[in-house]
């Protein structure tokens, strides 16, 4: 799927820079880290914070936003999931989150979708994630272990001040990751070979 940019229409965000965190907004993505970061890096302008989607939490999110009175914070509901590959497409980094409560190695999905639509991933993962190897491996973004606000504001200004052509290419080279390593016929054949 190529940017359409019908969503930097639709939300208003044509000259933005946008970071998404598409889904589900519950306790263990302990997304107030990232609206606590959000407010560190205000500074930067055109920086927006995309959050799409709905949960437990996301009332709270929207009130600790506002009793920041932060500006670079925009939340919308879900889109159909067909809808949702092209939403990603349009953003210029997709953002994970998952709180020190989870213990496991555990790499979540969402940064495989984002490597497979080509934009770079921001995560901010448990100590444990597998996810932190598979994005420095791959070389399609950065990651810091959750909580870490400092390294999570370095991070979001070393993104932010990328040239198009270069997000373009860390994107990309999540692409090809995912493309070389996950690829259905791959996957099967590895299985296959262990059973």
């Amino acid at each position: 799927i190529e940017r359409t940019n019908y969503y930097r229409r639709l939300y208003n965000l044509e000259d933005k820079f946008i970071m998404l965190f598409a889904g589900v907004m519950g306790p263990s993505q302990g997304l107030d880290f990232v609206v606590n970061v959000a407010e560190k890096v205000i500074e930067l302008e055109n920086l927006v914070f995309l959050f799409v989607g709905d949960g437990m939490e996301r009332e709270k999110l929207e009130n600790m936003a506002e009793s920041k009175k932060l500006n670079n914070i925009i939340f919308k509901n879900f889109v159909p999931k067909e809808e949702y590959p092209k939403l990603v497409k349009d953003c210029d980094v997709g953002v994970v989150s998952l709180t020190e409560k989870n213990k496991t190695p555990v790499v979540p999905g969402k940064i495989l979708g984002y490597m497979a639509a080509g934009i770079p991933v921001l995560a901010f993962l448990n100590k444990e994630s597998d996810g932190h190897n598979i994005i420095k491996q791959a070389g399609c973004g950065y990651s810091t272990v959750y909580g870490n606000s400092e390294e999570a504001e370095r991070i979001i200004k070393v993104l932010y001040s990328k040239e198009k052509k270069d997000l373009k290419e860390i994107g990309m080279r999540g692409y090809q990751y995912v493309k070389a390593n996950f690829d259905k016929e791959k996957c099967i054949n590895k299985l296959v070979k262990y059973f």
